[in-house]
C-alpha cells in the first residue's frame, strides 16, 4: 500500500503547522473558482479546499512523479487568486498514501479545531462541486471523493465522534457559558460582524438555539450580500415570521443611537487591520449597543480585535487563541473516539485500492478468480474422496451449495483476494503496473 496513491500530492496551510493570520492572504473557496482555473496538461486533477482554519490543495499528476515542487505549483497558480498566500507562506507539504490518508482524517473532522466537527464535510462537498463544474476533477480523483464521503458517513454512524459532534462554534458557547458563570445565556438578540463562512455558521447556531433579533455588521452595507448568505437569510424569513435581521456598517455603527444592549458580538470579518479595540468597544458600550457586560467573540482571520494592552478577562473577549487552546483540551478528552475511527479509514482506503486494481487490472484479477475457484474444487474432491465419501448426493449439493456461498461471501468482501494477492506479492505487481 505505501506505493499506492504516488500521484496525489498534498499542499497544506493549517492551524496546527501555521499561525492562523496567514490564511488571510488565501482568497475564500468562492472567489478562487470564480477566476479562471488554468490546469496544465501534466495535471489531472485540481482541488482548491478553503474552511476557516485551513487551506489545502489536492493535485493528482497525470503520471508519477517523485515529488511536487514548490516552484511547481506557485508556476501553476502565479495568476490565480490564491498566489499571494502561495508565494508567501511555505506551505505542509504530503505525497501518496500519506496525502490521501489525510485527505480522509479531515473530511471526518479528525484534523479539525474542534475534533469530529460536522461542518468540514459540507465545506469539502461545496469546494469539490466547484472544481468538479470547472472540469478541475479527473475520473480517478472523483472516484476517490466519493469513497472519502461515504467514509466519514460510516464514521459519524460508528462511533461516538458521530453521536457528541461538536463545532468551533459549539466551542464559543462553551467558553461564553464559562465566562457566565457557567449559566445559560438565554439570548434573544445577537451582533454578529461579517457575512463569510464563519459568520453564516455563528448565525445559523443562534437560529437553532430561537434567537430572532440580529444586527449584521458589514464594511459596507450597501453592497449586495454573498448568494450563500443572501439565500440563508431567504430561507429563514419565510420559516420564522418573527425573525428581524438589520444591517448596518461599521462605520455607520459609531453612530448608533439605538439602545441594542446586545449581550454577545461575534465578529469574523475579514480586515487587513484590526475593526475593534478597548476603547472602541467602550464606545459601544456607552451608546448602549452592547450591554455592559457583553462578551466579545473574536473568530477573524487576522484578528478583528486588537488586544494590545487590554484586560482580555475584564474585557470578557474570546478569540481563536482561547478555543485553540480548548480544542487542544477537547481532542485530549475524546482521543479514543479518533482511536475508533481511524481503523474504519484504513479499511476504506484499501477497499478503494483494491476495487481501482481490479479496473486497472482485469487480466490480473481474472487469474486470481480462476485459481481461487480450481482451488476450491481440488479442496472439494480431496474432501468428497476421502473424509466425505460416504455422504449421500443430496448432503453432497447441501454442502456444495454451502461452499459456493462462503466463496462468493469471501470474494465480495474482498478478504480472500487480498489475501491471495498480498502473499503472492501480486499487489505490488499491479501498483508497479499502474505507475
Amino acid at each position: 500500500m505505501e506505493r499506492a496513491f504516488q500521484e496525489v500530492h498534498l499542499f497544506t496551510w493549517n492551524y496546527a503547522d501555521h499561525d492562523l493570520a496567514c490564511l488571510a492572504d488565501f482568497p475564500d473557496s468562492r472567489t478562487f473558482y470564480s477566476a479562471t482555473i488554468h490546469k496544465p496538461g501534466n495535471i489531472a486533477s485540481v482541488l482548491y479546499l478553503s474552511t476557516c482554519n485551513r487551506i489545502e490543495i489536492y493535485i493528482e499528476t497525470a503520471q508519477r512523479k517523485n515529488s511536487l515542487e514548490l516552484a511547481e505549483l506557485k508556476e501553476m497558480f502565479k495568476d490565480t487568486p490564491a498566489h499571494k498566500g502561495i508565494f508567501s507562506h511555505v506551505p505542509v507539504y504530503k505525497r501518496g498514501l500519506e496525502s490521501v490518508r489525510h485527505f480522509f482524517q479531515v473530511s471526518a473532522g479528525l484534523k479539525s479545531m474542534a475534533l469530529g466537527e460536522t461542518q468540514i464535510t459540507g465545506q469539502i462537498k461545496r469546494d469539490f462541486n466547484h472544481a468538479f463544474e470547472k472540469g478541475l476533477i479527473s475520473p480517478f480523483f472523483n472516484s476517490l471523493v466519493q469513497k472519502i464521503f461515504e467514509c466519514q458517513k460510516k464514521i459519524r454512524t460508528q462511533t461516538d465522534i458521530g453521536r457528541n459532534p461538536v463545532s468551533l462554534v459549539s466551542l464559543l458557547e462553551k467558553e461564553m457559558v464559562a465566562m457566565n458563570n457557567d449559566q445559560p445565556l438565554n439570548l434573544k438578540a445577537a451582533a454578529i460582524g461579517g457575512t463569510g463562512d464563519m459568520s453564516e455558521k455563528v448565525f445559523r447556531y443562534f437560529l437553532n438555539k430561537n434567537i430572532s433579533r440580529f444586527v449584521i455588521i458589514r464594511h459596507d452595507s450597501s453592497r449586495n450580500l454573498p448568494e450563500s448568505f443572501q439565500n440563508m437569510v431567504e430561507i429563514e424569513k419565510a420559516k420564522r415570521n418573527h425573525l428581524e435581521i438589520i444591517f448596518t456598517s461599521w462605520d455607520e455603527l459609531w453612530h448608533n443611537q439605538t439602545g441594542y444592549n446586545f449581550e454577545v458580538l461575534v465578529t469574523a470579518t475579514h480586515a487587513e487591520k484590526p475593526i475593534l479595540d478597548e476603547e472602541k468597544i467602550s464606545l459601544l458600550k456607552e451608546s448602549h449597543f452592547l450591554s455592559q457586560n457583553a462578551i466579545i467573540a473574536d473568530l477573524g482571520i487576522p484578528h478583528n480585535v486588537n488586544t494590545e494592552g487590554m484586560d482580555v478577562e475584564t474585557c470578557r473577549l474570546v478569540n481563536l487563541d482561547r478555543l485553540l487552546k480548548q480544542s487542544k483540551i477537547n481532542k485530549n478528552l475524546r482521543g479514543m473516539h479518533l482511536n475508533e475511527a481511524l481503523p474504519i479509514i484504513e479499511k476504506a482506503i484499501h477497499v478503494f485500492w483494491m476495487d481501482y486494481l481490479y479496473t486497472k487490472n482485469p487480466e490480473l484479477v481474472n487469474t486470481v478468480l480462476t485459481r481461487v475457484d480450481q482451488e476450491s474444487r481440488n479442496e472439494w474432491s480431496d474432501l468428497v474422496s476421502g473424509p466425505l465419501k460416504n455422504i449421500t448426493e443430496k448432503q453432497k449439493r447441501i454442502l456444495m451449495d454451502y461452499m459456493k456461498k462462503q466463496e462468493r461471501r469471501a470474494l465480495r468482501t474482498h478478504k480472500e483476494l487480498f489475501v491471495d494477492m498480498l502473499t503472492t506479492g501480486e499487489i505490488e505487481k499491479a501498483s508497479a503496473n499502474l505507475q
